[in-house]
């Protein structure tokens, strides 16, 4: 095989047109999942295994953790995950046509606890009305967060 050929589990989405088709991503139906901020994909890879009928994307900004998770979802030998380093927003609002997901999982997402800052928090009023449009009726947001006032602000 080709070192430098892409691994399957990269998502080139900049490649595809928008929304994505993620039946003929996966080459399969599942229950589709959206992970925000894999980290290195161990919470990733422990989800693929875990439901193995679901489609997973993972999302992430950091370019290293985008490699790392890579690694370990190959090294795994996961085959029911995408990841793609794309922001959570933009990726939310164009590559996820209405009401395809079955959850959302949010991991981590930094709080800028200051209220100046507050514009850049990932959770917001604007965010959660949007993932409600990318969920399947019965679907979920699950936010994991370590910042007691985002936690009790996005309940």
């Amino acid at each position: 095989m080709d070192e430098r050929a892409p691994l399957p589990s990269l998502l080139p989405w900049r490649t595809r047109a928008f929304p994505i088709d993620w039946r003929t991503e996966f080459d399969r139906r599942g229950p589709l999942t959206l992970e925000i901020g894999f980290g290195d994909g161990r919470f990733t890879v422990r989800s693929a295994r875990d439901r193995p009928d679901a489609c997973l994307v993972g999302l992430e900004i950091s370019s290293a953790s985008l490699q790392r998770a890579l690694r370990r979802v190959k090294r795994e030998g996961v085959t029911n995950v995408r990841l793609a380093k794309a922001g959570a927003r933009f990726a939310l609002r164009h590559l996820f046509a209405e009401h395809v997901l079955d959850r959302i999982v949010v991991n981590f997402p930094d709080p800028w606890p200051k209220e100046r800052h507050a514009e850049r928090r990932l959770l917001s009023r604007d965010f959660f009305r949007l993932a409600a449009s990318r969920l399947q009726s019965g679907g979920a947001v699950c936010p994991a967060t370590d910042h007691a006032d985002y936690f009790a602000f996005a309940v």
